[in-house]
């Protein structure tokens, strides 16, 4: 093989990893602002005092009974709040969580992070049937959660297949 096929395939790769890096931070800068916005949204937990029974199941496993005051729920309690009455950011929220997983392996060249990747999207999906939700923001949040993890399936299986037909050799390179 000569250097110029390797040097052609250092360049595509280079020019790849660097769009890889943006597309990721760009997912981890949504993701951030989601979680904010979720965040704020089921802060609206601590004037619902009749959900702290049935919502603030952080804070009951930290303190071991009922949640009595405002002062004693969790934040992490305001993002089951969130997707039980706001599912938007939360949906959001998941929907980017996966889709850096799905970019951090991607383009799925090595073979065992590839049945990694898929293994783990097949296992989100299956969980997220586990669940039987009691209000409508949970059943739209499972939803997003069942699409985007099948879509990234689908992905993750296209994009392995066709990179196992791709011949890699010099013949490939001198014919485009």
């Amino acid at each position: 093989m000569s250097i110029d096929f390797y040097r052609k395939l250092l360049k595509r790769e280079l020019l790849f990893m660097k769009y890889k890096r943006f597309v990721i931070s760009l997912l981890i800068l949504f993701l951030s602002a989601t979680a904010l916005f979720s965040w704020y949204e089921g802060s609206g937990l601590l004037e619902d005092e009749d959900q702290w029974k049935y919502t603030a199941v952080f804070s009951k496993v930290m303190d071991d009974d009922e949640v009595l005051e405002k002062s004693e729920i969790v934040h992490a309690d305001f993002f089951l709040y969130a997707v039980k009455f706001h599912p938007i950011f939360p949906s959001a929220m998941t929907v980017f969580l996966l889709l850096i997983l799905f970019f951090m392996g991607f383009p799925f060249t090595n073979k065992s992070l590839t049945w990694a990747s898929m293994i783990l999207f097949i296992i989100i999906f299956l969980l997220s049937f586990l669940v039987k939700p009691a209000e409508e923001g949970t059943a739209i949040f499972l939803n997003s959660v069942k699409f985007s993890s099948c879509g990234l399936i689908v992905c993750t299986a296209i994009l392995r297949l066709k990179i196992q037909k791709i011949p890699i050799n010099e013949e490939v390179m001198t014919n485009e």
